[in-house]
């Protein structure tokens, strides 16, 4: 007579850890981003990053701040070019910034002494990231 309990039991255990190994794959599949969502997130992050570049851009190209710099012997040109090698989160830092001074300024909380020490202070530490890279 043949034994069948050990053949079951073998039976048994393959087919319990294919079907563990089944669930594992499919549980690190929900973790897996899709190329095409990489893809969405990736360019999200450089339009965030040249929207924020434009708004530091345009405030350091206003008449009002390239005759702060010039009064304070800083180069506005440096400046602007060095804005493009600062990381991600120095020019989000310093687009907040801006938009700051720009609502003290369009809300006329500012003196024009308070605008000048703000726009030196700004690029003093546009150029200070620089350095320190």
């Amino acid at each position: 007579m043949i034994d069948l309990l050990p053949f079951i039991r073998r039976t048994i255990a393959v087919t319990g850890s294919l079907f563990l190994l089944m669930q594992a794959g499919f549980a690190a599949e929900s973790h897996i981003v899709s190329p095409a969502e990489l893809h969405q997130r990736l360019t999200g992050q450089a339009a965030a990053r040249r929207a924020q570049e434009a708004r530091i851009q345009g405030f350091l190209a206003t008449p009002g701040v390239a005759k702060t710099l010039r009064t304070a012997h800083i180069d506005a040109a440096q400046v602007s070019q060095a804005v493009s090698t600062l990381d991600d989160q120095e020019v989000a830092e310093l687009a907040a910034r801006v938009d700051s001074v720009n609502r003290d300024i369009a809300a006329g909380a500012l003196s024009n002494e308070q605008i000048t020490y703000i726009l030196i202070a700004l690029c003093t530490a546009v150029i200070v990231l620089i350095l320190v890279h």
